[in-house]
Order: structure tokens, then C-alpha cells, then sequence
């Protein structure tokens, strides 16, 4: 079943292309027979490759009413190891040169260094019946298949962080604080008092986001690429700068810190919290190899578009957003309940878990929750919205914005009105060379005479659906093989 590794049978077909010994140096003696040289090659070379294959995977092969059954290893037929590679694993290997440089070895004696495949000069092929296949094709996962959320996750954190940003942006904005009368001696509320500090808490979500990504990825990833380190150990450092800046604002804020300005601070912390969030949301694979190859290119009109076409979508769904939440945070002002944030700290040792603060919580909680749940959902609309918007525009300029035409204009009656050019110019409609249309007429022809030619349809209406019909259609116009 090697067919379902097709990188691995290219790399096997260019070693034997670019192969310069003769058959002897390969297999030997062929004198026996003219087909031996073939049953070598799947005995010195497939077979070995397969076998690794099917060990992987399977213990055995048994025999159940004349045909062949094979058993999996303990546990295989529940659920894969996430460890175990497979197929698509293989072909990744085998699509990135400097990994299959580091990882194809030769077989070797014990307690010698392996040799590898390809420092043998030009002797490729022949390496090919020596490669220990099981010390090279182990470990070669790049992306490990777990049944946990961290998969998920790892695919779509950019997604959240977006969305938790703009959502505790907006909370935070919209959020009333209780009149001044009952903050006075107090040792200052759980996020702050004024409105700056409240919003610097926001950075908070970094340090949360990072960690928990960071363990995702480390979990999806596989023994082939968990050896590049630095770049993980550099994002979790930088995990801990806004937990720094933060907790020098709130020690400012509080008298902790005297000579330096609490503007100042939030400033530092407002701008290493932004390039933090920037580099995650942006810039998630600074310092990584992709495993997959480079990734699709795409032209500067592109990516232009592409990025007014999100700040539109996100602007305004993020000022749909605040004001829906700003009627929810109005609803719990009128049930008169405490909401989280609003007590000082001095308070809170009073009213922490009592019956009534537990209550207010778990009201409070629910109903954000659903905010929350709300704000990610709508989304989806502003996004087909503006998708539906985009494709209006692209349908107008794909029809060089003829907009009377297009919307009062017959497509039908222009159709058949001149057969010789109409039909080819409603087709390439988009195609501004007119070499398209004139190719056009003959690819058709040769359709209907296919069309003809399979008693699809009669004569008459082939002369009638050809352009260059004739008035002498006879009783086979159409019907030669050599016609056609």
C-alpha cells in the first residue's frame, strides 16, 4: 500500500533516475533470470519500506473464511496513539529535504555511528536497500492527533484573543463605577479606580492567552518538531511583561511607587501589552519552521483589502457590540446587585462568599456570560454581511460596472440574438481578449460534433447549434469518426 505515500514512491523513482551503477551493483548476480532484477527491487527495497508500514499499525495478518485479516496492536481499534505515524506523517517528511537529510539513516552494526543516506556521493540508490526504515521513519510527526480541545484550540487561539480583547475592551468602557460618595476611604476598588488602570487590567488577558497556547502547542506538536525550544521559551517570557507593568501601575496607583507618574506607567504598559498582542494575533510563528512549507503569498492589493475588509467587519460589529452590551450593563444596574470590579478592596474581606455576594456573582456571571457567548456568535453575521457586500462589488467590476445593462438588461434575448458572436460574448464575459471568444467557436464545434457523433442529438439541430454550419448537412453530417 505504498500508493498512499506518493512522496516517498517520487523520492524512490528520481533515485532511480538519477541512478549511474548498473543493475550488478544493485542486486547482484541476474544471470538466474530476466525478471530478477524486478523480484530484487520489491524484495531488497518495497518490502522492507512496507513492512516497517504495517508494523506500525498491525501485529499480524490472519486467515478468516479464505481471506486475509489483519490485527491491530492492543488498544489500536478504540483509539490511534496520538504518537503514531502514519501515512500523511511520511509524505511530510519526505516534502521537506532538510529534515529527510537529518533523519534517513543506513543500517549499521551495533555500537557504530550511523551513516546517513546521503553522504555517500552519488550512491543513492544503492543506499536505498540499506536504509534502516524503522530508526528513520520513527519520530517524523510534526502535529500530534490528540482527542482533547488543546487541538482546537491551537487552530483558532487567534480567534479567541481577538474576541476577548474587544469584548473586555468594551466592558471596560461601558462599565459604571459606584458613585464617588462610596469610594471615599476606601483602599481602592479590585481593578481601579480610574478609568486608565481599569483598562491597563485588560493586558492581564495576555499572560492567560500565552501560557494556555503554549501548552496546546506543546501538546499538538510531535516528537519531529518538539526539538525547537527557543521560540517557545521566548513567548512564555514574554508572558510576563504585562504582569510586570501591571503590577507597577496598581503599585503606583495605590502610593507604592513615589516619583513616577501613573500616566507614564500606563503608557509603558499600554504599548508592551499592544506589540504583545500585535506579535500573537499577527505574527504567531516568529522564530518557527512551518512544517507545511511557506506559506501562499498573496499580492499587496490582496492583503490591502483583505485588511480594510476586516477593520470595516470588526468596527462595526464592535460598535454593535458596545451598545448591546451597554444595555446589559444598564439591566444589572436596575437589579441593584453587586457586579464584580465594583467593590474596594477593603469591602471585599467583608462580603467575600457571603450568601448574597455569591448570589450577585452568579447572577453576574451568567449574564456576561452570555454577552460573551452573544458577542463571539454575531460575528458569523457581520461576516457573511460583508462577504455578501464584497461579492456585489466584485460582480460589478467583473462587468465593468455596466450596472443599467446589468440590471435592466434581457441576457436571454441577447443570447440568441447574433449566434456568431453573442453567445461566445455572454461566456467570456470577464475575458477582455477577444482570441478567448474566436477559440470558443472552434472548441464548441467539436462539442456538438462529439454531440452528433453520439446520437446525443440529429442532424438539424447540430447544424443549427454549430457556428460554422453548412447548408449541405446530409444524412451524416456529423457522424464520421474521421469528422471529428
Amino acid at each position: 500500500n505504498l500508493r498512499f505515500m506518493p512522496e516517498v514512491l517520487y523520492f524512490i523513482t528520481s533515485m532511480v533516475l538519477t541512478a549511474d551503477l548498473s543493475v550488478q551493483d544493485v542486486y547482484g548476480d541476474i544471470s538466474q533470470l530476466a525478471s530478477a532484477a524486478d523480484k530484487r527491487f520489491l524484495a531488497k527495497i518495497v518490502r522492507p519500506l512496507y513492512n516497517y508500514v504495517f508494523s506500525t499499525t498491525y501485529q499480524k495478518v490472519t486467515v478468516s473464511n479464505g481471506k486475509d485479516n489483519k490485527v491491530m496492536h492492543p488498544g489500536f481499534n478504540r483509539y490511534m496513539p496520538a504518537d503514531l505515524c502514519n501515512y500523511d506523517d511520511w509524505n511530510e517528511l519526505f516534502c521537506d529535504a532538510t529534515r529527510l537529510q537529518e533523519q534517513l539513516v543506513l543500517k549499521t552494526s551495533p555500537g557504530t555511528t550511523r551513516p546517513r543516506f546521503f553522504q555517500d556521493g552519488n550512491a543513492h540508490f544503492v543506499n536505498l536497500g540499506k536504509v534502516d526504515w524503522a530508526a528513520s521513519l520513527k519520530n517524523c510527526k510534526t502535529h500530534r492527533e490528540v482527542h482533547s480541545s488543546a487541538g482546537l484550540f491551537k487552530a483558532m487561539h487567534r480567534i479567541v484573543l481577538l474576541h476577548l480583547l474587544m469584548f473586555l475592551i468594551t466592558f471596560v468602557c461601558i462599565s459604571t463605577l459606584p458613585p464617588q460618595d462610596q469610594l471615599r476611604n476606601s483602599d481602592g476598588l479590585l481593578l481601579g479606580e480610574e478609568f486608565q488602570v481599569r483598562m491597563a487590567a485588560v493586558g492581564l488577558l495576555l499572560p492567560l492567552h500565552i501560557l494556555r497556547w503554549q501548552y496546546c502547542e506543546w501538546i499538538c506538536t510531535g516528537a519531529g518538531m518538539r526539538n525547537v525550544v527557543l521560540p517557545r521559551v521566548l513567548w512564555l517570557i514574554s508572558a510576563f511583561i504585562p504582569l510586570a507593568t501591571y503590577g507597577a501601575v496598581r503599585a503606583s496607583e495605590l502610593g507604592f511607587l513615589d516619583g513616577v507618574a501613573l500616566d507614564t506607567l500606563c503608557q509603558v504598559h499600554y504599548l508592551l501589552s499592544g506589540i504583545l498582542a500585535v506579535a500573537v494575533l499577527c505574527f504567531p510563528h516568529i522564530g518557527r519552521t512551518n512544517p507545511s512549507g511557506s506559506l501562499t503569498s498573496n499580492s499587496i492589493w490582496s492583503l490591502l483589502v483583505r485588511w480594510i475588509f476586516w477593520i470595516v467587519v470588526l468596527g462595526i460589529k464592535g460598535y454593535i457590540g458596545m451598545l448591546g452590551l451597554k444595555s446589559l450593563d444598564q439591566a444589572l444596574q436596575q437589579l441593584n446587585i453587586t457586579r464584580f470590579g465594583t467593590q474596594s478592596l477593603q469591602d471585599l474581606q467583608y462580603y467575600l462568599f457571603s450568601p448574597t455576594w455569591d448570589k450577585d456573582m452568579v447572577v453576574w456571571a451568567v449574564m456576561y456570560s452570555t454577552g460573551l457567548l452573544l458577542y463571539i456568535s454575531d460575528t458569523q453575521f457581520w461576516f457573511s454581511l460583508g462577504c455578501s457586500f464584497l461579492g456585489v462589488l466584485v460582480a460589478f467590476h467583473q462587468r465593468s460596472w455596466e450596472l443599467p445593462q446589468l440590471w435592466f438588461g434581457d441576457k436571454v434575448a441577447r443570447l440568441y440574438a447574433d449566434a456568431a458572436s453573442g453567445f461566445p460574448a455572454q461566456v467570456f464575459c470577464y475575458d477582455r481578449p477577444q482570441e478567448a471568444r474566436a477559440k470558443f467557436r472552434i472548441l464548441w464545434d467539436r462539442v456538438i460534433k462529439w454531440m452528433r457523433y453520439e446520437d446525443k442529438i440529429d442532424n438539424i439541430m447540430a447544424s443549427n447549434l454549430s457556428f460554422h454550419h453548412t447548408a449541405n448537412v446530409g444524412e451524416h453530417g456529423f457522424d464520421y469518426w474521421t469528422q471529428i
